[in-house]
């Protein structure tokens, strides 16, 4: 375990703020569970949120300890994967037989559009953002307004 990025790095707000998205994320999957969603979007779901929770958990560690737990950063970049692909196979299915006409009368595909801008921008956040809280904060935000519009979409569908 490493010390010293801890409260340099992220704020009490910030480590807070990165369990909100888990936690929409959490509900969508709850959702998914009760309309019956799949092995592949039940289980991949369950994955990126366990992954997701590691890091949260692992941020709040950082922050007020000052401590890294090599686990918790493993078991994200382990489960997010995995999930994500599990994730993807079963979005691939719900797109083939979606009722799309149906999605877009009700103009809820502004909030599928809503969460997958958000997933795009996270991933270029990723790749052009840095490490520093401002950074942070910029992609913590972007990642709760899209699991926002998921969980809004997976309810109203």
């Amino acid at each position: 375990m490493s010390r010293g990025i801890g409260t340099r790095r992220y704020s009490f707000a910030l480590a807070v703020l990165d369990f909100l998205p888990v936690l929409l994320f959490g509900f969508s999957w709850l959702r998914v569970i009760q309309r019956g969603g799949g092995l592949p979007a039940v289980c991949g779901m369950a994955l990126i949120f366990i992954g997701g929770l590691s890091k949260a958990v692992w941020k709040m560690q950082v922050c007020r300890t000052g401590e890294e737990n090599e686990t918790l950063q493993k078991l994200f970049r382990i489960l997010m994967p995995v999930g994500g692909t599990l994730a993807l196979i079963a979005v691939i299915r719900w797109c083939i037989s979606a009722p799309w006409p149906l999605i877009y009368s009700r103009s809820i595909w502004i909030l599928l559009a809503g969460f997958l801008l958000g997933m795009v921008l996270m991933g270029v956040w990723g790749k052009t953002l840095d490490d520093s809280r401002k950074s942070t904060w910029i992609k913590e935000l972007t990642n709760l307004v899209a699991q926002s519009c998921l969980l809004w979409f997976v309810i109203v569908y």
